[in-house]
């Protein structure tokens, strides 16, 4: 694996998101990654284990993940990608049945990288389209 901070964040996105190789999630994230914006709040979710919470989650209520990454840039130890995720909501784990619709979102995730590992990470995304498309807005 790479160790710029782009390529890190490339690697997250296809063995974790697209790929669903869940040990990833430990091999490049940081213990004590902190991340803001997962769930559209400004929380932060600390660790591998708060992480994998909030991923288990979305495979709870969605299924067909796929990412593209629209653009992705890196300079030193930070990392931006501009995102397109498409999938399907299969599962009532977002709090309303599935509908079986297929639906397109966009983000952005920006990293901060040290030693190989993801160490802190920002994300904003179209969570208002996606609760849109499941009825739950």
């Amino acid at each position: 694996m790479s160790d710029t901070a782009a390529d890190i964040l490339r690697q997250w996105f296809q063995r974790v998101w697209i790929e669903g190789k869940t040990e990833y999630i430990e091999a490049i994230a940081a213990p004590d990654v902190r991340i803001q914006g997962l769930d559209g709040s400004t929380h932060v979710t600390t660790g591998a284990a708060g992480f994998r919470a909030f991923y288990d989650q979305m495979h709870a209520s969605f299924s067909e993940f796929d990412f593209t990454l629209d653009d992705v840039i890196g300079a030193g130890p930070a990392a931006a990608a501009r995102w397109t995720m498409r999938l399907r909501h299969t599962g009532d784990g977002a709090g309303v049945p599935a509908s079986g619709k297929s639906i397109t979102v966009t983000g952005m995730t920006f990293v901060r990288v040290a030693d190989g590992r993801i160490t802190a990470g920002w994300n904003e995304w179209d969570r208002t389209t996606l609760l849109r498309e499941i009825g739950a807005i």
